[in-house]
Formats: structure tokens, sequence, C-alpha cells
């Protein structure tokens, strides 16, 4: 079975700004365990992580391996984030084969890491092909400014090229084309996209939501406008929560301290 999610599909960084006692129990829901297992850097008594599928169960075995083996710099080579390029796939395998993990587990991705040759699995979910996939036809039909977007290390820069100079027209061709329930549910959900229960159109919802986005963020920060515009990580700012230096070292500390 194809694993569902491999990176992240939510922001963990809200839910480790709002733990802030200590020794609590925590329920998470786990997905790819990117999302899960960087909590342990609030230092909880528990962590439970629950999923419907058991190969993201799985990948969360392999996260919580490679957080306890490896330091900072071979964790985000091991993961493939930037800064590092996908490029060294021998030294991905080096590390693959210093974990120490149940045999089914180490099984499994033996098979998917040799099916991919050790390239990183990090966008290799069907969620996260998903918008590889949509960010393509993003990029076809915006062209150049896909591209501008994340030029900028300051929020006013970006608003006035998003406001003045970026093809909107072009944008919400891309929009209309894809930002529906029928692409979601051929791509992802099999029949399964929730209705939508807010009282705009599809539309102007995702419209007004990427507004947002350019209006109350730099775009190279955020890891889900990377992936939508560009097709993956490029920018190692915008990584994910357990990439982070701090979170991964507060969470690697914590991992023999907390019942997971």
């Amino acid at each position: 079975q194809a694993l569902n999610y491999t990176m992240a599909n939510e922001d963990t960084s809200l839910e480790c700004a709002i733990l802030s006692q200590k020794n609590l129990r925590i329920l998470a829901v786990n997905g790819s365990g990117s999302r899960s297992l960087p909590l342990l850097s609030c230092q909880p008594k528990s962590l439970t992580c629950v999923d419907l599928s058991q190969e993201q169960l799985w990948l969360a075995q392999l996260r919580r391996a490679s957080l306890a083996k490896f330091e900072h710099a071979d964790f985000l080579k091991f993961w493939g984030y930037p800064p590092y390029e996908d490029t060294n796939t021998a030294h991905r395998k080096q590390l693959f084969e210093s974990l120490s993990l149940e045999s089914e587990v180490a099984t499994y991705f033996s098979q998917i890491f040799s099916a991919h040759r050790f390239h990183s699995l990090l966008l290799e979910g069907k969620w996260e092909n998903t918008f590889r996939q949509l960010a393509r036809l993003n990029r076809h039909i915006v062209g150049r400014a896909c591209e501008k977007l994340f030029d900028f290390s300051d929020l006013p820069s970006q608003i006035h090229y998003w406001k003045n100079e970026f093809p909107h027209w072009r944008w919400h061709l891309v929009l209309r084309a894809l930002g529906s329930a029928t692409v979601f549910n051929a791509l992802l959900y099999k029949g399964q996209f929730p209705t939508s229960n807010v009282s705009t159109n599809m539309f102007d919802f995702y419209r007004d939501t990427f507004d947002r986005l350019f209006h109350t963020g730099v775009a190279r920060e955020n890891y889900f406008l990377q992936l939508c515009f560009l097709g993956g990580l490029r920018f190692p700012e915008g990584n994910p929560h357990e990439a982070d230096a701090t979170v991964f070292n507060e969470a690697k500390k914590n991992l023999g301290q907390t019942n997971i």
C-alpha cells in the first residue's frame, strides 16, 4: 500500500506553541510522523500516535529511529530537507542501514527505498505527489512568476509584487481548473473529499486563502507554498517544524523520557 503522507500536511508549530505545560499526555493523529513526533519537544509524559494506516505508523517508527540515531545534519540529509540536495543516495543508504528497526518496518522501507533508488521519500506520499502534479500545471500557466514569488526575504516587497506585478489572471485560471472537489477526488481523496461548509464558492475560498498567505508571511518560509508553486522544498527557512534544529534537539533529548 502506498503511503498517503510522507512529509507534513499540517503545521505542528501551532500545537507546540500552545502546549506550554510539561508532563502532559498527548494523543496525536500520526500522519507521516512529522506532525506528531515534534510534540516530543514539549516534554510530554506520554505521546500516543494513532492512524488508520499501519504503513503510516511504520513511517513514524522510521522517523523515530532516525531522530534517535542521527544528529541534525544527517537527519536533514536522510529525509531530503534543504539545504542538502537529494543527490547523495549512497549516503542515504548507509544511514538507513545504520537504523535499528523492527523487521517488518525494515523490510517495508528497504523495498520502498530500493524502488526509489534511495532518493528521498519526503515528497513520495499521495498527498505530496498530488501537489507536485498541481505545481507542474501551475508553473506551466503562471510561468516565471511562480519562481519570483520566492525571491523576497521581507514581507512588504513580496506584497508589492503580489499586488502590482503578479499575473493574477493566469493564477485565477489555475484556481478555476484545480480548485475543486472533483480534481482532489480524482487525484487524492477517491470520492471522500470533505463537503464544503462555507458559504463562498471554492474559487473564492482558495483565492482568498492564498491572498491571505501572501499578505501575512514570506513565501520562502512556507513549505506548503513551496510545494504548490515550486513542486518541492527549495528554501530551508520554510522546512516543516521537525527540521528545525531547536525542535529536533529538544525532541531527541526527550525521546528516552516520554512513553511513546
